[in-house]
């Protein structure tokens, strides 16, 4: 039996499930295991819910789902999974794959050690260990009162470089740094019901550089302080393109680089990578573009 639920709100996105008792796939076998990673309520988290069987049934963020099958609708992947004795259907684009990441002893993640992108995610559950706030005087005007954390590392190398930038006559303010996964998932979502399962404008939740607590989003009162693509005609924008490399910090997603990052171009995002990892960067990706 199918059923189907819509969200509607601004564009509307339908999302279709079915739902079998488990002894309907008892010969199935289990692919993989993936986690739900959107948010719980809304028009999400009671997926269709109206037969006698599925009462009850709900997906809340962080949920793991065993993966039985898989069959393309257009050009959008969606997975046959398994829930206790419920199945039923999901978009990729609704799950998380799990992770491989390379951890030091107290558990963070090496800096500069792993990728992060649509193929690397994070665990959904970490979170660094040395997150400390971004002082009052490096964080961009307008977002005063906003808490913003960095891991102690990146920190030191993202003050490093605002304090040179403006020792130049270049202001240069942090917008964004640390997001958790379920902060995240709301950003996602939105971005979701705004543009599509194929969005490549925010990233899945435990996709997102922001999880590791060493990447910010800057801006300058150049343009007043917006995060905004008119980042990149500002002096800004040019003096990090020239002098981020020196604090081991590079721009995450540039200009012509969305077939091998998966995203769209962001003047504003940066990442530290570690001074150490500098060299092995740009030997392997990263051209910079100076408009």
């Amino acid at each position: 039996m199918f059923n189907i639920r819509s969200w509607t709100g601004g564009t509307v996105l339908l999302v279709v499930f079915a739902f079998f008792t488990i002894a309907d796939i008892a010969d199935a076998q289990p692919v993989k295991r993936v986690y739900y990673i959107l948010p719980s309520g809304r028009g999400y988290s009671g997926v269709g819910i109206d037969t006698p069987e599925s009462k009850g049934f709900y997906l809340h963020f962080g949920d793991e789902i065993t993966v039985t099958g898989r069959s393309w609708h257009r050009e959008d992947l969606w997975f046959t999974c398994r829930k206790g004795d419920k199945v039923f259907y999901l978009p990729e684009a609704f799950v998380n794959g799990g992770s491989s990441t390379i951890s030091d002893a107290g558990g963070n993640i090496v800096i500069g050690g792993s990728p992060v992108d649509r193929m690397h995610p994070l665990p959904l559950d970490y979170r660094p260990d040395d997150l400390v706030p971004v002082p009052l005087s490096y964080k961009a005007s307008g977002y005063e009162r906003r808490e913003l954390l960095l891991r102690e590392e990146a920190l030191a190398a993202f003050m490093g470089l605002v304090e040179e930038a403006r020792s130049a006559g270049i202001h240069i303010g942090i917008i964004s740094a640390f997001r958790d996964a379920r902060y995240q998932a709301m950003l996602y979502e939105r971005a979701v019901k705004r543009h599509g399962l194929d969005q490549d404008r925010v990233a899945k939740p435990g996709h997102s550089e922001h999880q590791l607590g060493t990447a910010c989003d800057l801006t300058t009162d150049e343009i007043a302080s917006s995060l905004s693509r008119s980042f990149e005609n500002t002096s800004a924008y040019r003096w990090l393109i020239r002098n981020a490399q020196n604090h081991g910090i590079a721009l995450s997603y540039p200009m012509y680089k969305e077939g091998a990052t998966g995203y769209m171009y962001e003047p504003w995002h940066f990442r530290y990578w570690g001074r150490r990892r500098w060299d092995h960067l740009s030997r392997k990706w990263h051209v910079f573009y100076t408009p």
